[in-house]
């Protein structure tokens, strides 16, 4: 397919295919689904391979890996025990929040879609996706988009506070032990083996190329920074009122709506363990929070506002309607790569409060948008939050600058414009 280029006005021609773990409703390969769409109707002749579940979206030349629904049941249930065990027998105990990237699936079977691609773009790679020792065998300019910590260090997805990944990790705390040499220095050799020289590594926040800068592995490539796009869906106005929004959740109609969300609530990196028992309104009888995703138990019980819980949301349209139900969006991330939330509610016109960290930091301007709180400052996050559910006209001013500055950043034309021209860049 030819494509012209707006800076250079040269006709190109360019084959770019996505690969992506996981279903298109998990975050990272939504990420990398809008970026393909946008590439399509740029006029780039894109394909999408994701690992898990059908296309349900419909979209054009995606797909996944393999076309038989038994097909993945079998290669996931038969493989999918392998690496934990081979981390529990290390650790002699279990290890959780760690791929080591030994396991996936046979891309040998995609060899003449890999040779028939110009350009082949990484996202999240891991649940037995793809080995780190197979794309050495691509042969292909390579564009990794880092979707988390993971391409950048021993295993682990979110460094936390560790800095192990600058020295070449071992000694994990994950792992467990004092050793050196422990499996997630094997990982970070592995990598340093396997993976070719010059691949465009992007990520998505200021935050994440400062890491990777620094990191022991990345530390001589080449990291650019380009920001995450959002579905157009929650960038287009909703066609219902915030009534008729409330009414489809059963929520109260005349509350003040808090809205926190998070595939896991509980999850320490998104900070609503602590920033949620820490939401108090004794004077404030109107704000009412709601949640959306997992949440435990003892979570539900530590909060004592009025709240209601509605479990996980799986599908975008329920999502953009529960935006527009809400007066303001939290998120309490104390790390996070991009933080897609946030954009969405600040494209349905909803200020967001974070923290002053990570990819967040980056998608909110402070008291235009929302509010950036000093990170781990809990007190202030929770003090913050009730303060500006009870100004209903900061909250309206917020919402409408935060609408034009997502359409402004984050929509998936610019993000893909953006794209386009590395892959140019890469076929000079």
């Amino acid at each position: 397919m030819q494509v012209e280029s707006s800076k250079t006005h040269h006709v190109i021609s360019m084959k770019i295919l996505h690969l992506c773990g996981g279903s298109l409703e998990s975050g990272a390969t939504r990420g990398a689904l809008a970026l393909h769409q946008s590439l399509l109707d740029l006029g780039v002749e894109s394909s999408l391979i994701f690992s898990k579940g059908e296309n349900t979206t419909n979209t054009q030349n995606a797909s996944p890996f393999f076309k038989s629904p038994l097909t993945r049941q079998l290669f996931d249930k038969s493989l999918k025990w392998i690496e934990p065990a081979i981390l529990k027998h290390e650790a002699k105990r279990k290890v959780r929040g760690l791929s080591i990237g030994m396991i996936g699936h046979p891309f040998l079977l995609k060899k003449d879609i890999i040779q028939a691609a110009d350009v082949i773009h990484l996202h999240w790679i891991n649940s037995r996706f793809l080995r780190i020792k197979v794309i050495q065998h691509f042969k292909k300019p390579i564009v990794w988009t880092m979707r988390d910590a993971w391409p950048y260090t021993g295993g682990c997805h979110y460094t936390n506070d560790c800095m192990r990944y600058r020295v070449g990790c071992g000694e994990c705390p994950l792992v467990g032990t004092l050793d050196t040499k422990d499996r997630t220095n094997q990982v970070i050799q592995d990598k340093q083996n396997c993976l070719p020289r010059g691949i465009r590594y992007i990520a998505l926040s200021n935050w994440t190329a400062e890491q990777a800068r620094s990191s022991y592995l990345l530390k001589d490539e080449s990291i650019e920074v380009i920001e995450n796009c959002i579905n157009e869906l929650y960038l287009s106005p909703s066609d219902s009122t915030q009534t008729a929004a409330r009414e489809q959740f059963n929520l109260p109609k005349d509350k003040v709506i808090i809205l926190a969300g998070a595939v896991r609530i509980d999850s320490k990196y998104k900070g609503y363990t602590e920033v949620l028992p820490a939401l108090s309104a004794p004077n404030a009888s109107n704000i009412h929070l709601v949640t959306f995703g997992r949440i435990s138990e003892s979570l539900k019980n530590q909060i004592t506002i009025p709240s209601t819980h509605l479990g996980s949301i799986s599908s975008s349209q329920e999502l953009k309607a529960l935006y527009y139900a809400a007066n303001l969006f939290i998120a309490p991330s104390t790390q996070e790569a991009f933080g897609k939330t946030l954009a969405e509610a600040g494209a349905s016109g909803l200020p967001v409060i974070c923290y002053d960290a990570g990819g967040p930091k980056d998608i909110v301007i402070h008291e235009v948008t929302g509010l950036k709180i000093p990170l781990n400052d809990t007190n202030t996050f929770a003090h913050a939050t009730i303060s500006l559910a009870q100004n209903r006209e900061q909250q309206q001013r917020m919402g409408r600058a935060a609408i034009k500055h997502i359409a402004n950043n984050f929509s998936p034309i610019i993000v893909a414009k953006k794209y386009m021209e590395l892959y140019q860049r890469l076929e000079a």
